[in-house]
């Protein structure tokens, strides 16, 4: 009984969170370093999810957004920007944002989101994550 007990909460772990397929795109300056990327689940169209992006300063700068693309192919189907309290970040620290959003139907069967940390005056480095529904 407890280790089809202990089967059960490791599955249900497992599922909670997997990390997709994703590469740095453009490192545009040296400032700071993508590590992982993280997703709440292989979400369906329809369904929300959220994307985590961790990395680490290389030197100290500040993070005041990031922007979003959303596609598939050549073509994008959304963007925008999204503003987070400006955060100063210290070289060797630790840094991580989120994307929540909800998939949208012409994502099928594949889709990719770019992702742009920025500063105020410059993008930092863009991380395109790969989902396949």
């Amino acid at each position: 009984m407890k280790a089809v007990l202990c089967f059960a909460l490791l599955l249900a772990v497992c599922s909670a969170a997997f990390s997709p397929s994703w590469r740095i795109v453009n490192p545009f300056t040296n400032a700071w370093k993508p590590a992982g990327v993280y997703a709440q689940s292989n979400a369906r169209v329809g369904q929300n999810n959220i994307v985590t992006v961790c990395g680490n300063a290389n030197v100290d700068t500040v993070v005041s957004s990031y922007t979003y693309q959303i596609g598939r192919g050549s073509q994008i189907f959304y963007q925008g920007v999204v503003g987070v309290p400006p955060q100063n970040l210290f070289q060797g620290s630790g840094y991580c944002f989120y994307f929540n959003y909800q998939v949208p139907a012409v994502a099928s069967p594949n889709y990719f989101i770019y992702l742009t940390l920025q500063n105020p005056s410059a993008a930092l480095t863009t991380v395109e994550v790969d989902f396949y529904l």
